[in-house]
């Protein structure tokens, strides 16, 4: 039975016959499915037949096949929709969504076609290639939503950054998440971890209690706390505190950290990046436009480190600070 109504499915794009329409509903009848379903399916099947050459009719079916767990097939419509408009993004992110926890490097193949059409799935490919393994391409598109102030691009940075063991990175890419909303388990879960790596037992009690209050139940057991105090000593013993909203003086101040921990690391064009949203969120630092000129000169890019040194000694002609600058991109 399920194969026959597969065939129907990917027979839909090609055969408008009546013959055809008989088929899908002898399958469809046959399927055992309670009287609500039934009649949803039988609409979306009458929209179908009516249009049979529509995308967004196939669409349409494969998401009522998916409400109703009937997976397999939703995958062989939306495959349909996705023949009869290549163009459209929401058909692989569709099929994407029905891989995700099933085949982690299909879904990220499919969003990431749908990212490349235009859809607005950056997050969801960058959590496939987060749980695909793929941290070094996950870090980049998670940094670029959370350069945008978006709290789940905050969050996946600092998961990324964690999992790969940059536990200063990920406290401060955390705090710019908790700036933007308090409200995620998975958040105090991150941040009950890395009080914990920094032997802080009450904060980290604390966090995991908020998790808890969200309704997240994986908390740190002794075991892991053990573990944890394990590597205690790999973390600075002062936190990374976000204070205030989502916006202004703390997260500028928080991206300044961020850029720093970067160039310590020689990753000038990283902190470049970091150095800029900063600025754009204090656009009247001196401290942040200086920092930035010269990691800009450390990635050969004199020019436009000339000109901010320039714009600063606009404001400050006889700073020996921005004199020191202008030199240094002329040297």
């Amino acid at each position: 039975m399920k194969a026959i109504f597969l065939f129907v499915l990917w027979a839909g794009a090609a055969v408008s016959e009546p013959v055809f329409m008989e088929k899908f509903a002898d399958q469809l009848v046959g399927l055992p499915l309670e009287a609500p379903a039934r009649q949803a399916l039988s609409q979306a099947h009458n929209a179908v037949q009516q249009s049979p050459s529509v995308a967004e009719k196939w669409g349409r079916l494969g998401q009522l096949l998916t409400v109703y767990d009937l997976v397999e097939f939703a995958r062989e419509a939306y495959q349909v929709a996705r023949r009869l408009a290549p163009d459209d993004p929401r058909w692989p992110f569709y099929l994407a969504v029905s891989y995700e926890g099933e085949n982690v490097t299909r879904a990220s193949a499919l969003f990431a076609e749908a990212v490349a059409m235009g859809g607005p799935f950056q997050i969801d490919l960058a959590r496939s290639l987060f749980l695909q393994g793929r941290l070094a391409e996950a870090i980049v598109l998670f940094r670029q939503l959370c350069a945008d102030d978006a709290h789940h691009g905050c969050l996946g940075a600092a998961q990324v950054l964690f999992a790969q063991g940059d536990y200063g990175r990920a406290r401060i890419f955390a705090a710019l998440a908790m700036n933007l909303s308090e409200a995620n388990s998975d958040l105090h879960v991150l941040l009950s971890q890395l009080h914990g790596l920094a032997g802080r037992w009450q904060q980290a009690e604390i966090s995991a209690g908020r998790a808890r209050a969200l309704g997240h139940g994986r908390m740190p057991s002794n075991e892991l706390r053990d573990a944890l105090s394990a590597l205690g000593g790999e973390l600075g013993s002062q936190p990374v505190k976000a204070t205030g909203g989502a916006g202004g003086k703390s997260a500028a101040s928080l991206w300044f950290q961020d850029a720093e921990l970067l160039m310590r690391s020689h990753r000038y064009a990283q902190a470049c990046v970091s150095y800029q949203a900063a600025a754009e969120r204090d656009p009247g630092s001196s401290k942040v436009r200086l920092a930035l000129a010269y990691a800009l000169i450390e990635l050969g890019r004199g020019g436009e480190a000339r000109r901010l040194a320039q714009s600063l000694l606009l404001k400050d002609r006889d700073n020996a600070q921005y004199q020191a600058l202008l030199r240094a991109t002329l040297d």
